[in-house]
Formats: structure tokens, sequence, C-alpha cells
């Protein structure tokens, strides 16, 4: 008996509201989707959604696109189907009007290999960690069997170095001090439950780390540009402590590198970060992406000369084999996806991350 491969209108919801849980940069979300027909999907990158200083020529967002393509193939798998990709060939280029990514799915009798429990619990946690490392066996609890991938690897360390963390910090410093980075991050923060609801991407201020009394400043930082230039040295050097105490207090770190500098190899790490991703919720681990994940993304397409981005850029050319060597790597992989892990203080249980759905449908 032949099996159908025309998805119902509920097995499309169903496959979207999966694709609503990918990660990316901020949670902006830089795709819309387009039905094609039955049984298949064409996703758009928004430029507007993507403008940020972290997305240097699209390529955050072509790791983003690689955990969304992730996440559509786990939700075409919890309801009995394949999803296969194919790249559109406006694939990483700046034009809002063409796909970058075709998926056509086909039905297909297979089980789950993910905790979909798991999939939709939250568990980016800004917050400290539990003071406990992370143990390297949990690496053998990672089945994630890509028989197309072969260049992006997954290092786990449970010890942070202390020049790594002086380094992060002092990085974090310049971003924050050297670029439009305050402007760019709060434009992402939800100052209302009612307008976190109503919207349903970025963050809640109360995700930001900050406490209810420094968030009037921080609206008018946001609100003025004014303000926000005559304190930026002293929120630079308080983002940048903040990043200091959240990498003490940590579980470890695990990176996803690639020895490949190609459009393909950053869709990868995205693939490879978003399954692992699932597989740390599983083993009840919480994770937060640094800003590192942006900093070494081919380095030879970033513009050197914008003086937003130069300082940093400089300061991390002089020492990216700390970076290395935090993770043991060798000279030819370049880590593109970084996170700090650990146990949570509390127990996660929200199942909601409050993301878009169907608006994205075009």
């Amino acid at each position: 008996m032949e099996l159908k491969t025309i998805l119902s209108e509920e097995e499309y919801k169903t496959i979207l509201h999966y694709a609503s849980f990918a990660m990316s940069g901020d949670n902006c979300q830089p795709w819309r989707f387009k039905k094609e027909s039955a049984n298949t999907l064409l996703i758009l990158h928004d430029e507007n959604r993507a403008k940020h200083l972290l997305n240097p020529n699209n390529i955050s967002s072509v790791i983003a696109f690689g955990t969304l393509v992730e996440a559509i193939y786990m939700g075409a798998q919890s309801i009995g189907y394949s999803a296969n990709y194919k790249f559109m060939s406006d694939f990483g280029k700046k034009n809002t009007n063409t796909p970058w990514v075709e998926i056509s799915f086909e039905k297909k009798v297979n089980d789950n290999d993910f905790d979909a429990d798991a999939f939709f619990t939250r568990s980016v946690i800004r917050n400290n960690y539990q003071k406990q490392a992370i143990p390297f066996d949990i690496l053998n609890n990672f089945p994630i069997n890509f028989s197309d991938i072969d260049t992006v690897k997954i290092s786990l360390v449970n010890h942070i170095n202390d020049d790594f963390i002086e380094f992060s910090t002092k990085v974090e410093n310049k971003w924050w001090q050297n670029s439009t980075m305050i402007y760019d991050i709060l434009k992402w923060v939800r100052w209302t439950n009612k307008k976190y609801i109503q919207v349903r991407d970025g963050m809640h201020w109360s995700e930001t780390g900050c406490s209810i009394f420094e968030i009037p400043l921080i609206w008018l930082v946001f609100k003025s540009s004014t303000i926000r230039n005559l304190i930026k040295t002293q929120m630079s050097k308080n983002l940048a402590k903040q990043t200091q105490t959240r990498l003490t207090n940590s579980g470890g770190l695990i990176a996803f590198s690639t020895k490949d500098q190609t459009l393909q190899s950053f869709f990868d790490v995205g693939r490879v970060a978003m399954r692992s991703a699932i597989k740390l919720k599983e083993l009840g681990i919480v994770y937060q992406p640094l800003s590192l994940q942006s900093f070494f993304i081919n380095q030879n397409k970033i513009n050197f000369d914008i003086p937003e981005i130069k300082l940093p850029l400089e300061e991390l050319n002089a020492h990216k084999d700390i970076v290395r060597k935090q993770f043991n790597l060798e000279n030819n992989f370049l880590p593109l996806w970084i996170f700090r892990i650990g146990y949570p203080i509390k127990k996660v249980t929200t199942k909601s991350s409050l993301r878009l759905d169907t608006p994205w449908v075009i």
C-alpha cells in the first residue's frame, strides 16, 4: 500500500509549531515561510529581523537556518514524515524576495529519536547555574547520527580556564563599548508581560539578569541615544562583569566547530547545535549561547573597516588561540557556536517559549 505524501493543514501546523522553537540570535527568528504545495515548504530570509551587528553577511542567519531545518525535521518525524531540504540559488544572499531553502515532506514510518517533552521545555537560562561540573561522559549520550555531516566537531569542557574567562570578559566589554550592541540587544527586550505575549518573540526583561530597580534606567538607555552614550562605558563594564560571573558559575562549556569555511558547514553547525540542545535538555542540563558564537564566523568575509567591530575583532584575532586551547582544538578548526552549560538551580518546567507560530506564513 502506498503511503500518502500530502500533509493536512493540521500536520503543517504541527511542523510549524516545532519550527517556532528553533534557536536564533536574540530569538530574532530571521525567516518567513511560504507553503508551495501540499508537501513542499519554502523558507525565505527576513532581512529586517536579521539586522544585527553580530550577523555579518548573514552568516549567523545561515547557522540559524540550520537549527530551523533540524527543528522542522523533528516536527515532521513526530507525525511520521521525513523532511528533505535543498538550498535554493540565493541561499545566504541578501535578498528578501527569493527563498533560501526548500523543504519537501514524505510519509515515512519511523520512531522519534528525541524526547518531545524535552523539546518543548525552555532551557535557555541566563542566570547562574549550580557549581557542579558537567561530566565528560554526557557526550556518550549524544546519538546524533548525521550521515551527511562529517565536518562538525562537538567539544565539551567542564573546567573554564582563567584566561578564557578574562578574554571573554575583555572582548565583551569591547563589543559593548565600540558598537551599537546595547541598542541592538535592547530592541529585543519586552518590557511588559502583555507585550511579551503579544509579539511572542524576544526576551522578557526579567530574563536579562537585571533587577527590577535597574529596569527604568535600562529603558531610558534604550529610548535615548544621549543617555546611552553618556553611560555606555559604565554599562559596558557592568555587562562584561556579568559575563565573568556567569562563566565562573557554570558547569562547563560546549563548542560546535568546523574546519570548512563554507555556507554548508555553517548550516550544518546549526543542525548539530539544535539536536544537541534537545539532548542537553533531556539530560536536565540548561544552557546559554554566548556572544562568542558570532566572533569567529568566517573572519575573512567580515569588513574590518567597520569602526563598530574593528577593535573587538582585532582583539579576537590576537587571542583566538585562547579559545582553541580551551577546547583543545586543532588550528584548522573554528568554533562557531559556544554554549555555557550547567545544572539549573531550580528545575525548569516552562513548556512554552512564547515564539511566533503561524504569522510567519505568507
